[in-house]
């Protein structure tokens, strides 16, 4: 009776204590999460009118929009003027349907490497800056994308046919250099992919095993990489937002989730693809477990190359530390040979 007692006595206290303590820090993470993403939807908004593009407009620059404006940070203005970059805001063809990106280049791009830079977010949510501290460090060249949906025509799908929007950005890259009157053929294509974008971009090299041949390394940062884990964290937010707006069925979410599930990709990269996966300690939208989770998967597929960063007290997509672009330029350029005939 008394070992029954002291057990019932622990039940008791859980329920008193513990359950009402966790269940309130699930709370107030929730509440957390939705004024923020209130302010980034209020914050996008604004951003929105550096896309609009007059009917007969194929691109505008808008450099000097993103130099006078409150929404750029003060950094990127000084290495936008340092490095005498120009921005350009353009619309490019995926499927029949109008997509607007953004590319953001220094003079001779020729001569640096390429990143092609996967958007965070879905439709008008989260729509990037083009002079975002990622576009505007040194002088790489930086390419993106908003996917359909938001301030492009067409329908988001989350990891659906907006996969073919980052393939159709990939060719069409020839077209748009003709048109600027620009060389965009540089030694080194380089693949970042933070948040939603690490999501698409496992996705597009996946899909499309022909672009992984022109590509030299690939970073998810603070990325989505397991939808189950994703779901299992955020049932209030993404999984309602999965049924809600992109079409999974909450009695049958398995089709949807392993058609676009990062980890259901691995047996279909190349194996000596040179793949870098940085979290964050203190991101409140991504569990590291989505990491760790991926590289188990990579090592298991046989991948020779793949490389881990845990970043103590990293945010979501590293917002609270500045220096991690140039930690990353670093081992993106380390012994890939993207200047010939200089030593790096």
């Amino acid at each position: 009776m008394e070992k029954i007692f002291f057990v019932f006595m622990k039940i008791a206290i859980y329920f008193l204590l513990v359950l009402p303590n966790f269940l309130f820090g699930q709370s107030n993470h929730a509440e957390s999460l939705a004024k923020e993403n209130k302010e980034i939807a209020d914050f996008s908004q604004k951003i929105s009118q550096f896309y609009q593009l007059s009917t007969n407009e194929k691109w505008r620059d808008i450099t000097k929009e993103i130099l006078e404006s409150p929404l750029t940070h003060e950094p990127a203005k000084k290495a936008i003027q340092e490095h005498q970059r120009r921005i350009i805001v353009f619309i490019y063809p995926s499927d029949g349907l109008k997509i607007k990106g953004f590319l953001s280049y220094t003079p001779h791009p020729e001569t640096h490497p390429l990143i092609i830079l996967y958007r965070w977010g879905n439709r008008q949510f989260a729509l990037m800056n083009p002079g975002l501290d990622l576009a505007t460090f040194g002088e790489y060249t930086v390419i993106s994308s908003t996917l359909r949906g938001g301030v492009s025509e067409g329908k988001d799908e989350f990891g659906g046919k907006d996969v073919n929007d980052m393939k159709n950005l990939i060719e069409f890259i020839p077209d748009l250099a003709r048109e600027l009157n620009i060389d965009l053929d540089p030694h080194c294509t380089f693949m970042i992919g933070p948040s939603r974008g690490g999501l698409e971009m496992f996705q597009t090299l996946a899909r499309y095993p022909e672009i992984q041949n022109r590509v030299t390394k690939i970073v998810a940062f603070s990325a989505i990489l397991d939808l189950h884990q994703q779901i299992q964290d955020r049932p209030d937010d993404m999984k309602s937002m999965f049924v809600k707006d992109f079409g999974m069925d909450p009695k049958n979410p398995e089709s949807w989730i392993n058609a676009r599930d990062p980890l259901k990709t691995v047996t279909r990269i190349k194996k000596s693809l040179p793949i870098l996966i940085v979290q964050g300690t203190k991101d409140p939208r991504i569990n590291l477990k989505e990491g760790y989770h991926m590289i188990d998967a990579l090592k298991k597929a046989g991948h020779t190359a793949v490389n881990y960063w845990e970043v103590p007290g990293g945010n979501h997509v590293l917002s609270n530390t500045p220096q991690a672009m140039k930690t990353i330029s670093q081992w993106l350029e380390f012994n890939a040979h993207c200047y010939p005939n200089t030593e790096q």
